[in-house]
């Protein structure tokens, strides 16, 4: 599915209820999709084979409740939200996976209650914001980067968090955090 607006994509009510169930979705609006708040971030439900891939002016808020998630590319005008995490607590666990670039001026904040993937080609880029990662686990690809021209970059883990390729300008005491709560903290590989 293609969606194309000259203005922003929104929910229509913030029910948890998918807004968009699709084998792959491609977004473009002159304004934001979905938007921030609860409920309001657009509930999408991809095939296991398919991808997300967006073009915003303005924020991006997705939220894939019942699906794992997987992100092709992301370039947006302002703030990025993504989450694989249920609206209801669920036993099962949603996965994310970044297999190519996201990128926003503004903070970009990937959530998810099962394991987040960056694949080799994975290049998380935030300009001023703050790049804040909230996930069970982390699998970083040797080649992937996570990376902030000005802002903070805030990881933190239930399971182990496999890291490599972590770039920021920022040069304040608390410029790059992660956190285990109960798994091991390791390398994901050096070629960057």
């Amino acid at each position: 599915i293609s969606l194309d607006s000259a203005q922003s994509i929104l929910a229509a009510n913030a029910t948890p209820a998918l807004d968009i169930r699709a084998q792959s979705l491609y977004l473009k609006a002159q304004g934001s999709a979905g938007a921030a708040g609860s409920g309001q971030a657009l509930d999408i439900g991809l095939d296991a084979t398919g991808e997300l891939t967006a073009d915003v002016g303005g924020d991006l808020h997705i939220n894939s409740p019942a699906r794992s998630l997987t992100v092709g590319r992301v370039n947006a005008g302002g703030n990025v939200v993504l989450s694989a995490e249920a609206d209801i607590p669920s036993t099962v666990t949603r996965s994310l996976t970044i297999d190519g670039s996201v990128s926003a001026p503004g903070t970009i904040n990937l959530i998810s209650g099962g394991k987040t993937v960056f694949t080799s080609r994975a290049d998380v880029h935030a300009g001023v914001g703050d790049i804040e990662l909230d996930v069970g686990a982390l699998s970083m690809a040797d080649g992937s980067r996570l990376r902030s021209d000005l802002g903070s970059i805030d990881i933190e883990t239930v399971g182990d968090a496999v890291i490599t390729g972590i770039e920021t300008g920022n040069t304040t005491g608390n410029a790059v955090r992660v956190v285990s709560t109960v798994g091991r903290i390791l390398d994901g590989g050096d070629s960057r």
